[in-house]
């Protein structure tokens, strides 16, 4: 990634195509765990990969977008973008700042013609939760798991018109619609209970 940094993929990809039409900040990795006894190097590196790439490119592309009064930005960010998660601290973190920096930069860019979303997606068919060391899906998991080509065709279509939010799957969607209108304390006084099982079971 540092060396990215030094000499940005952006600027490759620029080199060699061209204008970018569409960027699709798609990439990401997860961590679970109690964040007092999560390992730096993996806390910093999910870091510089959900959030500073994702930053990086979105800066290193978007000019030439505004320049051609055309163009779409489609960020892949997470339920977890909207929530209070005990055990993901940082990765929770790194998506509550693509949720904030997405819903900005769409403000910023309004009349441009340069298209801003986010996809919020729950549950989905791939390997992410093996690779952040997720355990085993529990109810809601397996009521809201949506296969991954489902989820990319709904998230495209919402993109196409234009959503800023896109929650895909019915039921899914539908209870994240319902919990933004939960008060703060109430999901605070939950999480609280989901921290203290956490604990309890890490001990």
């Amino acid at each position: 990634m540092d060396r990215y940094l030094r000499v940005p993929l952006s600027e490759r990809l620029l080199d060699d195509f061209g204008a970018v039409d569409v960027l699709v900040n798609n990439a990401g990795a997860g961590l679970q765990g109690l964040y007092e006894k999560s390992e730096w190097e993996r806390v910093y590196g999910l870091i510089r990969l959900n959030v500073v790439a994702l930053a990086l490119l979105t800066r290193r592309l978007t000019p030439a977008m505004v320049a051609r009064r055309g163009g779409g930005v489609l960020n892949i960010n997470s339920g977890t973008g909207l929530a209070i998660m005990p055990g993901m601290a940082a990765y929770v973190g790194t998506k509550h700042f693509v949720t904030g920096f997405t819903e900005t930069l769409r403000s910023e860019l309004e009349g441009t013609g340069v298209v801003v979303s986010q996809a919020l997606p729950g549950p989905v068919e791939t390997g992410f939760d093996e690779a952040a060391n997720i355990g085993p899906a529990g109810v809601l998991d397996r009521l809201f798991r949506i296969s991954a080509v489902r989820c990319a065709r709904e998230v495209v279509r919402g993109f196409e018109r234009g959503r800023p939010m896109i929650f895909p799957g019915a039921a899914y969607g539908t209870v994240m619609t319902l919990q933004g209108a939960l008060p703060r304390a109430l999901q605070r006084r939950a999480a609280r209970s989901g921290g203290r099982t956490l604990r309890n079971t890490s001990a």
